[in-house]
């Protein structure tokens, strides 16, 4: 991209010595033109951190520069040092070419923030701080001096490979990976808090393991804000870090080397064998409610049998543990934290244990119907999602109530007051058609355990298929998003290309350039009569139901008088720029201005990037 940029003002002063020798002094100001509002137009990014915190390789890493590609002779060592910046580096940004990101030189250890920030320009737009596996008070200074000057700033952890392979040596067989990941993030997120920073997002990164951690979310929010657009609320952000990215790597994959009809039939060809597709289901309740016990019974497994969950009689699961089902396939059943207890009160339950992360629920309750356990099922229920209601230690129960003569009575009456006890609870809750199991995890032969089971296995399709239609808008939103970062990358070379046909040639043939590329985008995002005519097709819907989800009139037909007059019309901001420019003439026609072309460009690509993720969405009837 550096070298189209060198290719493109070598061009321009070629151009320009021409014109001037000829005494064209009108083209020789739209080029002068030209040059200022493109390099005012440029998005500056600074990266600065403590010395070792991992600056200079997290910015080779964002810059998509290779291993090999490092002036570092590092004899083939995994983990390399790179040399200690003495000054701020300047790189281009491959995904975006009016950005440039600065490596500056990392703060040292006897060096206050406000002196190093006194050597760090205030023109930068954007800061990454990168912090290695705590913040202290010097790095929370440097922090919040960032943000206290208006800046977007991001707090990047880096070198969280490292941190998660210390932590499976320290835990061992007790090693969960999402719960360690999340203790890392909300060590940040609770110190931010306390200095009153909580707005200030924290990704984890691995420079060399990009596809782990946040490393591709930083990217996606890094574009968002170098386009200028307002950042999405932190529910979306949850559920672009939480996606499972082996579930979307074949629809990349479908997208990437097909149209988009082939991701609708990707899709479709998912929801027509659902048995294929993975189920989360988490087991959850109340401490001492017999959980761990409950899965090992489902399992089939004894309390000593090797892979059994652990069993004690205090409290003994402290991170959500994954156990798989023989008998189910690509189904994981997970053991989480008892609710109600110091460390997980009701009020923070679901984002300690990230519910939302879960297909289905277990809920397992030793007791009768408590405030916990509402508090658990309007949290499943407000996230569209089903679950199983279990009265677990029945057995208990029933033989204490006929001890006592009072209660004495048939088996099956007792059995029934407790479960229609059950079902009462949770009907005013406003569960339609409540599932409610009693059972006895030491005696699963006994009582409700086998029709549970067997239910169990006759709704897995249906849940599996339920789990992944609400997974479908995550997916067409994370492939266009991928498409519609692909397609940034080339609008400041695109811009560059317009602006030298109309100095070169005229605005009539940078109108139909300009034209052509707005087809092609079209054409990229599946929003052509053809490509709509395909999904249509596949979907079963008509194309005008398809044609009606389109909002932008770039999607259909547009002149080129029309974009012409989008381009040459230039932002107020503009005019300030033109009159430090020396006029030797006036031309016939306004020149075209690269700075309304660049946003005219990609505003196009946003606006049609939108309406490829709404006629997905309504050819796979998930519009919300």
């Amino acid at each position: 991209m550096e070298n189209r940029t060198d290719a493109t003002e070598a061009r321009l002063r070629e151009l320009k010595a021409c014109y001037q020798e000829a005494k064209k002094y009108s083209k020789v100001n739209e080029i002068e033109y030209f040059l200022l509002s493109r390099e005012a137009a440029k998005v500056s990014i600074a990266v600065i951190g403590q010395s070792g915190s991992g600056v200079s390789t997290l910015v080779k890493a964002l810059i998509g520069q290779k291993k090999q590609e490092a002036a570092v002779d590092d004899n083939d060592d995994k983990f390399y040092n790179p040399d200690p910046t003495s000054e701020a580096v300047r790189y281009p940004y491959r995904w975006s070419p009016n950005t440039v990101i600065w490596d500056h030189p990392g703060l040292k250890t006897a060096q206050q923030p406000e002196q190093y920030l006194s050597n760090i320009k205030d023109e930068y737009n954007i800061v990454l701080i990168a912090a290695p596996d705590h913040i202290d008070e010097c790095l929370l200074k440097l922090i919040t001096a960032v943000y206290y000057k208006g800046k977007t700033i991001y707090v990047i952890r880096t070198k969280a490979d490292i941190d998660i392979h210390s932590a499976k040596r320290r835990q061992r067989s007790k090693f969960n990976w999402k719960k360690t990941l999340k203790t890392m993030r909300d060590q940040y997120t609770e110190i931010l808090g306390k200095a009153k920073l909580n707005k200030v997002p924290v990704f984890l990164v691995s420079s060399f393991e990009l596809r782990q951690f946040d490393f591709f979310w930083l990217q996606d929010c890094l574009q968002k804000d170098i386009m200028g657009h307002e950042r999405k609320s932190a529910d979306n952000f949850d559920e672009w870090k939480h996606t499972r990215e082996d579930s979307m790597k074949h629809f990349y994959t479908a997208f990437e080397t097909g149209e988009m009809a082939a991701l609708v039939e990707k899709i479709q060809s998912s929801l027509s064998t659902p048995e294929g597709l993975k189920l989360d289901i988490a087991v959850t309740g109340e401490d001492k409610s017999g959980k761990s016990t409950f899965i090992n019974a489902l399992r089939g497994l004894q309390c000593d049998d090797d892979g059994a969950a652990e069993i004690n009689i205090v409290e003994t699961t402290r991170l959500a543990k994954a156990y798989q089902h023989a008998r189910f396939p690509n189904v994981t059943i997970w053991d989480l934290p008892g609710i109600g207890g110091l460390k997980f009160p009701p009020e923070r339950y679901s984002e300690k244990v990230s519910l939302h992360n879960y297909d289905f629920f277990i809920i397992v309750t030793a007791d009768c119907y408590k405030c916990v356990h509402s508090t658990l099922v309007k949290t499943i229920l407000s996230m569209g999602k089903k679950f199983y209601f279990v009265r677990n230690k029945i057995d208990i129960d029933y033989e204490t109530c006929q001890r006592r003569e009072k209660l004495k009575g048939e088996k099956r009456h007792v059995l029934m007051t407790v479960k229609q006890s059950c079902l009462n609870a949770l009907k005013d809750e406003g569960v339609v058609s409540p599932q409610v199991f009693l059972v006895s995890s030491t005696n699963p032969s006994v009582f409700d355990f086998q029709n549970l089971q067997d239910g169990l296995a006759q709704a897995l399709v249906n849940l599996k298929k339920t789990a992944f239609l609400q997974l479908i808008p995550v997916i067409i939103t994370h492939v266009i998003r991928r498409r519609q970062r692909d397609l940034m990358a080339i609008a400041w070379a695109t811009a560059e290309q317009i602006c030298l046909v109309s100095i070169e040639d005229s605005h009539i043939k940078a109108g139909f350039k300009l034209t052509t590329i707005l087809s092609s985008f079209c054409e990229q995002l599946g929003l052509l009569e053809p490509s709509l005519r395909q999904i249509a097709k596949m979907a079963g819907k008509a194309v005008q139901q398809l044609e009606l989800s389109i909002k932008s009139p770039l999607a259909k037909y547009t002149s080129q008088e029309e974009v012409l007059k989008l381009v040459t019309k230039c932002p107020s901001w503009n005019s300030t720029i033109q009159s430090y420019i020396s006029f030797w003439g006036s031309s016939c026609t306004e020149p075209v201005s690269f700075t309304a072309t660049y946003k005219f460009i990609k505003d196009a690509i946003r606006d049609l990037s939108e309406d490829a993720e709404r006629v997905l969405k309504t050819a796979l009837d998930c519009d919300s």
